[in-house]
């Protein structure tokens, strides 16, 4: 039996991550803010819900960027027609969204541990899993998703994807055949949903499926299909519909590099991600990271080696059995980014907002790492675990919660904005030009002039 998480844990979870982001709350619009909600008349009214359904073209005023998002602008209509079109209601709406995916972040995380064997004794807190969802709440990598408007499309399918494993494990746990049939129609319906809001959570199949290989207790191929078509159809269903509403002009222009352009240039994108997590120094708005010449160039060849080791020895972990949680983790942060870093190529090489929910799975190795693996090696017991456990705990968390609190300002302004990205690549033209705009537009001549 799964314990919930209390609502103290959850509640304290929740004023977390509101630390981490109240100085986020003025905000501004950026990017494709500018024609999905700033100058696009459809978002005005919730009178046009009903187009949403049906109309690619209601998402942006620019045809090349129209994408069937339904749900997106939902959220936009109603935050327009309740507070106007003003950004600081559109950066605490994505803040919102936020903290409801900390939520599911702890719930999923404690369920996930439970399913393979690591939960903890009746009557004692999943330290592990409430790590995990602070990490997430604090990290300075997801800054992006809450001040950056247009990047809701990341967190909220990431909210319906996390939502869908819920009731996946729901009808995995059911006794009843009808009780197990409901909890399947709720998983596929929600991933369905997260779909049609972010087409790149069609990947979320794979992890989904794999927890079927990494339960300490397997069941038989006569409860496991049933499930798997459903979540299967749901996935194709969505897919073919958003593609269909999708008009072609968007298809095209999404962007100038080939397919095998785009995936040698990604192998490496999988580790500066790694490498953000880890490490998140030198943040970008928009990153100058080097499109790939070669598949022989060292740190493609390197990358792609060392991403067919993992894939390899995931796989091994997920079949034998043998440390699967480490196997589906891995699974699950590789099968995510899938859609973003392989053969589809997108505008941009690199965007921050992209390892949103691939993230869950290296935060959740890190709060094993703190909270079980680190007291086995150095073996610890009793108080002296106990403070070990809460010091790391609690350094990683205001850490990294300082980082955010720290980068939320950098998004206050378009100049502010762009000033950091060039800062950060000073050699490239689009943000030199951004900037100089910027501050051409408060009159600053002598500052936009070089």
């Amino acid at each position: 039996m799964v314990r919930r998480p209390t609502p103290i844990v959850g509640a304290a979870l929740v004023v977390v991550t509101a630390l981490a982001y109240a100085n986020a709350l003025p905000g501004a619009f950026h990017f494709d803010d500018s024609h999905s909600v700033e100058t696009n008349p459809s978002i005005r009214t919730l009178a046009n819900a009903g187009r949403f359904l049906t109309d690619a073209s209601a998402i942006s005023v620019l045809p090349q960027n129209q994408t069937y998002r339904p749900l997106v602008l939902f959220t936009y209509a109603a935050t327009a027609q309740l507070f106007g079109v003003r950004s600081g209601p559109f950066v605490t709406g994505n803040l919102l969204i936020h903290a409801v995916c900390v939520l599911l972040v702890l719930a999923a995380a404690r369920r996930t541990r439970a399913l393979l064997g690591l939960e903890p004794p009746a009557g004692s807190v999943d330290w592990a899993a409430v790590l995990t969802a602070a990490l997430f709440a604090v990290h300075p990598l997801f800054s992006e998703c809450v001040n950056y408007i247009s990047a809701r499309t990341e967190s909220l399918s990431a909210a319906l994807s996390l939502a869908a494993l819920l009731a996946y494990l729901s009808a995995r746990e059911a006794q009843a055949p009808a009780a197990e049939a409901r909890w399947t129609l709720a998983a596929a319906l929600t991933l369905f949903v997260a779909i049609t809001t972010k087409l790149v959570a069609a990947s979320f199949l794979l992890p989904l499926l794999f927890y079927e290989l990494a339960a300490q207790q397997r069941q038989g191929w006569k409860r496991v299909l049933p499930r798997a078509a459903a979540m299967t159809a749901a996935t194709v269903g969505a897919s073919a519909l958003a593609l269909a509403l999708m008009p072609k002009l968007a298809v095209r222009a999404a962007s100038a590099f080939t397919p095998v352009q785009y995936l040698r240039s990604e192998l490496p994108a999988y580790f500066h991600y790694l490498r953000l997590f880890v490490a998140p120094y030198g943040q970008s708005a928009d990153p100058s990271f080097p499109l790939a010449a070669s598949f022989l160039e060292p740190r493609v060849l390197a990358s792609g080696l060392a991403l067919a080791a993992v894939v390899a020895a995931s796989g091994y972990a997920l079949v034998r059995r043998r440390h699967a949680g480490a196997g589906l983790a891995a699974a699950w942060f590789l099968g995510c980014l899938a859609p973003t870093s392989s053969i589809a190529p997108l505008a941009e090489l690199v965007n921050e907002h992209r390892p949103y929910l691939a993230g869950v799975a290296l935060f959740a190795l890190l709060a094993e790492a703190v909270v079980l693996w680190g007291p086995r090696w150095f073996r610890l017991g009793g108080e002296a675990r106990a403070a070990v456990v809460s010091g790391a705990s609690a350094a990683l968390v205001v850490g990294f919660g300082a980082v955010t609190v720290a980068r939320n300002p950098v998004w206050r302004t378009e100049e502010s904005l762009w000033l950091d990205v060039v800062e950060k690549g000073p050699d490239s033209s689009r943000a030199n030009m951004n900037y100089g705009r910027s501050a051409m537009a408060k009159g600053d001549y002598a500052k936009a002039e070089p």
